[in-house]
């Protein structure tokens, strides 16, 4: 619930709730993970409802995965309008970038299954999701989230970037939609910065194999918001 006299984004309050509101109409058509609930706005207060379910073995857990999601819907909701509210440079942390800027832009480019893995099991995948190909089968993506720039210098986040990429083709993972192991066919690595040093030559070098090498897919912060520019409409 948010009062206007007291809001004090960049596009009014009606259309950002209403922007929103869309958002999670759209994710429940297509993921069915959350229920829209009631709208109301009596001219001074707008209200906005809705459900998830969860599952998790402690209250931290739970608080965590709601987090998760209302994250994601804010960051669906800035592509959505253009809206400075989240930009690269105001993301404090890995996973603010991750689930309000990176998990948003990719459902909007079309992919499904987007889910947030990020903890001592993701075995290279910080997320993990998937799009349908021209031959009705899924093709299963692996994404590695990076704050800042990646250096190719010595000591740099080459080494630890070839394993994570490794690991994440070679270790299967739980798809919560399918419910079943699947396994990636495609990595991206995303930095919130810029590759430097010559960064994606090393990691292209250091993986042993063409297979592996020919499906990986770098994504850094000036594509990001070229990519982003596609869902934005005018704030005039």
């Amino acid at each position: 619930m948010l009062r206007r006299k007291l809001w004090d984004g960049p596009v009014g309050l009606g259309r950002y709730m209403e922007a929103k509101k869309a958002v999670i109409s759209d994710r429940e058509k297509e993921t069915g993970d959350v229920a829209l609930g009631p709208y109301d706005d009596d001219g001074d207060y707008i209200s906005l409802g809705y459900s998830a379910k969860f599952e998790g073995n402690t209250v931290g857990e739970i608080i965590e995965q709601a987090e998760q999601l209302a994250t994601e819907i804010d960051g669906a909701t800035d592509i959505a309008l253009g809206s400075p509210f989240k930009a690269i440079a105001d993301c404090a942390s890995e996973k603010e970038f991750t689930l309000g800027v990176v998990i948003p832009l990719l459902r909007r480019l079309g992919f499904a299954n987007v889910k947030y893995n990020h903890g001592k099991r993701e075995y290279g995948k910080d997320i993990t999701f998937a799009r349908l190909t021209e031959f009705d089968e899924y093709e299963r993506w692996g994404a590695q989230i990076k704050q800042g720039d990646v250096g190719g210098g010595v000591n740099s986040e080459v080494d630890e970037l070839v394993a994570q990429a490794e690991d994440a083709f070679k270790m299967p993972y739980y798809d919560v939609y399918t419910r079943e192991k699947a396994r990636i066919s495609k990595m991206l690595i995303v930095t919130s910065g810029r590759f430097t040093e010559n960064a994606v030559e090393k990691i292209v070098e250091k993986i042993e194999t063409n297979a592996l090498r020919n499906n990986i897919v770098f994504l850094d912060g000036e594509k990001i918001e070229v990519l982003a520019e596609r869902f934005r409409i005018s704030l005039k």
